[in-house]
C-alpha cells in the first residue's frame, strides 16, 4: 500500500515540474492529476482501514495471553450487564438459552453478514469499513449479552419422594452398620 501511496505523491510533484506551461496551465495539470488519482487515494485509505480492521480482529482473536485475557474481560463485563440487567427484570428465557446454544452459528452469521455488506456497497471508504465494524461489534456484544447459560437443574426437596435418613448411621453401608 505504501509502495503505490508514497510514488503517486511523488510522481505528481514529477510531473507538474516537467510539464511546460504552454501545454498545460500548472492549475489545470494539479486538478487532471488529482481527479485522475482521487480514487486510487480513496481505495488506498479503504484497504488501509480495512487492514487495521482485519489485525484488530486477528489480534483479539488469537491464542497470545492478552488476547485470550482481553476477551475473558469482555466477556465477564457483559455477563456482569447481563446479571444486572436480570436484577432489574430482563428476562431472556428460552432465546437466551437458543442464543447461548447456537452463539458460534450467531457470530459466524454475523461475520458473514458484515463482509457481504462491504463486498455489496458501490463504492465503499474507510468510513464504510469503520461502520460496518462497528456494526458488527454491537451485534457480536448482543449476541454475548443475549446468550443466557442454562441454569444447573436442581431437584426439588421433596420429602415424600427422596426422604431424607436422619440416623446417621442410615447413610452407612447395611454391612458398616452390622459391623459397629
Amino acid at each position: 500500500m505504501l509502495v503505490l501511496a508514497l510514488p503517486l505523491a511523488v510522481f505528481r510533484t514529477i510531473y507538474l515540474d516537467a510539464l511546460p506551461p504552454q501545454v498545460l496551465p500548472h492549475d489545470a495539470a494539479a486538478i487532471l492529476y488529482d481527479t485522475i488519482v482521487r480514487y486510487l487515494r480513496l481505495g488506498l485509505r479503504t484497504v488501509l482501514v480495512l487492514a487495521l480492521v482485519v489485525a484488530a480482529g486477528a489480534v483479539v482473536t488469537g491464542q497470545s495471553t492478552a488476547a485470550v485475557r482481553t476477551r475473558q474481560r469482555l466477556a465477564a463485563a457483559i455477563g456482569r450487564l447481563r446479571d444486572g440487567a436480570e436484577q432489574a427484570g430482563l428476562q431472556t428465557g428460552p432465546v437466551g438459552i437458543w442464543v447461548y446454544a447456537n452463539k458460534e452459528l450467531l457470530r459466524i452469521a454475523a461475520v458473514t453478514l458484515a463482509v457481504l455488506a462491504l463486498v455489496f456497497v458501490g463504492q465503499p471508504t474507510g468510513k464504510t469499513v469503520a461502520l460496518l465494524a462497528g456494526l458488527l461489534l454491537v451485534a457480536l456484544a448482543l449476541i454475548e449479552f443475549l446468550g443466557q447459560p442454562p441454569q444447573p437443574y436442581r431437584r426439588p426437596h421433596n420429602p415424600d419422594l427422596n426422604p431424607a435418613p436422619r440416623d446417621p448411621q442410615a447413610r452407612q453401608p447395611l454391612m458398616c452398620r452390622l459391623q459397629g
